[in-house]
């Protein structure tokens, strides 16, 4: 079975949806980020109980937005990575799609670790106690 050589044309499409898949599933991985951090039921009745219930919440939410803000930020550096790195992609075959796939399924678990992470962090120290 002989192997013919891609026309250039097609290669450079096949590279650009390559590319244009990855990032989309980035940028759905660094939305889930956010939808992962739930809004709080306040009491709205009374100013000052608000007050005071949203000073607790906003410290009680802190791990998440933590962890919102450094999951961004590595999210964001992967994607400059993968983005430089394609620039200087010319071809591309099985093996490329293959690693770009397992590259992207870290990506994509990021939201669930997150939010994991954010939740139980902070609990482990005290389960020894």
């Amino acid at each position: 079975m002989s192997h013919q050589p891609i026309p250039h044309d097609k290669t450079d499409f096949q590279l650009e949806r390559i590319a244009l898949f990855s990032d989309t599933v980035f940028a759905i991985a660094i939305t889930l980020l956010v939808i992962e951090i739930k809004v709080p039921i306040l009491p709205i009745n009374n100013k000052l109980q608000f007050d005071e219930e949203f000073g607790h919440t906003m410290r009680e939410m802190l791990p998440e937005f933590i962890g919102f803000i450094i999951s961004f930020s590595v999210i964001g550096s992967f994607w400059r990575a993968h983005h430089t790195m394609f620039g200087f992609v010319k071809d591309y075959n099985r093996k490329l799609l293959s690693l770009n796939n397992w590259f992207l399924l870290s990506i994509v678990a990021m939201p669930f670790t997150t939010a994991f992470m954010s939740r139980y962090l902070y609990i482990q120290p005290f389960l020894y106690l």
